[in-house]
């Protein structure tokens, strides 16, 4: 346990037996903040609010974790109490209301006023080198506590200028304009911004490269942001998805997923990834634990319960196994390996009624050009089992194939699918043509990271 995590447990401490310790709060927030667990920031900026309700930066932060946790309504408020704190058209305002615009998909507004944003730091940093300029010259006196206010404003805003910048990369990004993208993250991350900031916009030039299946440049940059920030979580989470993407190496991606949530134990992504490791291997303990790890993260996640529900039926639990898959349909009904999965289930246990309509609804959802049909619905038992051993040869999150429900090898259609979860979301029973995986992979990178990785520490949090 490092000395960050160390001090996390005994804020902790401190605020179960002093819940109104503002100290303590505040720093909890920031903690959760810096590591994008937005929902348990949330919860302690939301605790805070209570404390210091006339503090305008606290509702700001509010409003952010509301915005990445995408809740909407809570966010709104939250932005209605800090305009009634500050002037409405204050820079932050309009930050987090372009960060709101952003979560709601709305890419036009939120450009917009990220634009507006930018060009106010824009102003600002000309005033910074005005003010410079004069205190050199004598005219303005440079070491008073109005100077050393005036500078931390000034650095605020520059540092404000780099994230939204960020925000705008992942506009472009989002809107296919990737070429923009990545000049945006060549700016970001050679300026003068802090190194949270450029290690954050490494990683989504890395992204960018994965996009284009350029898994040698990607992990070239992700290096490039562990050179800046030894223990950046999300590099070393994305070095090791391309060490399975691209180098196809279990271990070497067990040691980054390990080396990620050792420095990030909120990291949900990388708890579930190195969970997939697991289960690739055949460590269904290990693997049990991480995904348990990243489902207590991110309860909310379909596809860590679906995969879940896969772990289960390796244990021969099919009752709970089938509660899993359930749990995953819940969240997403449109989530076609889920379906498809259950369907496999209801097949081995004799109820070809409830299977079939299980396929129905796979095919509905995606599957159709997928697999060779029987009857109306998919034909599960043209798969046959695969040794854990070729999950090594798969995508940078071994799939979830290898389990004893894969009976038969399919010989027909190849397909290529996208899922709400980046490691593609492979279902139980399919095996996939290697250049298709590529497609899928890239497609589902780009829209699951957005939310968790590429903006970087919010400006609000210290």
């Amino acid at each position: 346990m490092n000395d960050s995590e160390q001090l996390r447990v005994y804020y902790e401490g401190v605020v179960k037996q002093n819940p109104s310790n503002t100290d303590a709060v505040h720093y909890l927030a920031v903690w959760h903040l810096e590591r994008h667990s937005f929902q348990q920031a949330r919860k302690y900026f939301g605790h805070l609010a209570t404390l210091r309700h006339e503090d305008a930066d606290v509702w700001l932060c509010l409003s952010v974790c509301c915005a990445m946790a995408e809740e909407f309504d809570e966010c709104s408020t939250a932005l209605k109490r800090a305009t009634n704190l500050i002037e409405k058209d204050d820079v932050r305002i309009k930050f987090c209301q372009a960060l709101m615009f952003e979560k709601k998909k709305d890419f036009t507004s939120a450009m917009e006023g990220y634009m507006q944003c930018l060009a106010e730091c824009g102003a600002v940093a000309e005033e910074a080198t005005a003010f410079e300029k004069d205190v050199q010259s004598g005219e303005v006196d440079g070491a008073g506590e109005e100077a050393e206010a005036q500078r931390k404003r000034f650095e605020f805003m520059k540092e404000l200028s780099g994230e939204v910048m960020l925000r705008i990369a992942v506009l472009r990004k989002e809107m296919g304009a990737l070429d923009q993208s990545m000049q945006m993250c060549n700016k970001v991350s050679t300026e003068n911004f802090s190194d949270s900031i450029r290690a954050n916009a490494l990683c989504l030039k890395g992204l960018l490269h994965e996009m284009r299946a350029e898994f040698p440049s990607s992990e070239v940059v992700y290096r490039s942001a562990l050179q800046i920030m030894g223990g950046h979580s999300t590099a070393l989470e994305r070095l090791g998805r391309v060490y399975l993407r691209y180098r196809e190496t279990i271990p070497a991606a067990v040691q980054c997923f390990f080396k990620s949530v050792e420095t990030n134990p909120s990291n949900h992504v990388a708890w579930y990834l190195l969970g997939r490791c697991y289960m690739a291997t055949a460590q269904y303990s290990d693997a049990c634990e991480a995904y348990n790890r990243a489902i207590n993260l991110c309860p909310n996640d379909p596809q860590v319960w679906c995969s879940l529900g896969v772990l289960y039926y390796a244990f021969g639990q099919y009752r709970e196994a089938l509660g899993m898959l359930s749990r995953a349909l819940k969240l997403d009904a449109t989530m076609a390996d889920a379906w498809y999965n259950v369907g496999a289930l209801y097949d081995m246990c004799d109820q070809p009624e409830d299977a079939q309509q299980a396929y129905m609804k796979a095919r509905e959802n995606g599957l159709a050009d997928r697999f060779a049909r029987a009857g109306m619905g998919l034909n599960p038992l043209a798969m046959q089992n695969m040794q854990p051993q070729q999950h090594q040869q798969q995508q940078y999150a071994p799939s979830n194939q290898q389990q004893p429900m894969s009976r038969q090898q399919h010989s027909g259609d190849h397909h290529q699918h996208s899922q709400h979860h980046e490691d593609g979301g492979m279902g139980i029973m399919h095996q996939q043509d290697h250049n298709q995986q590529h497609d899928m992979v890239d497609d589902e990178v780009a829209r699951y990271m957005t939310v968790e990785g590429d903006g970087g520490d919010e400006p609000f949090s210290h």
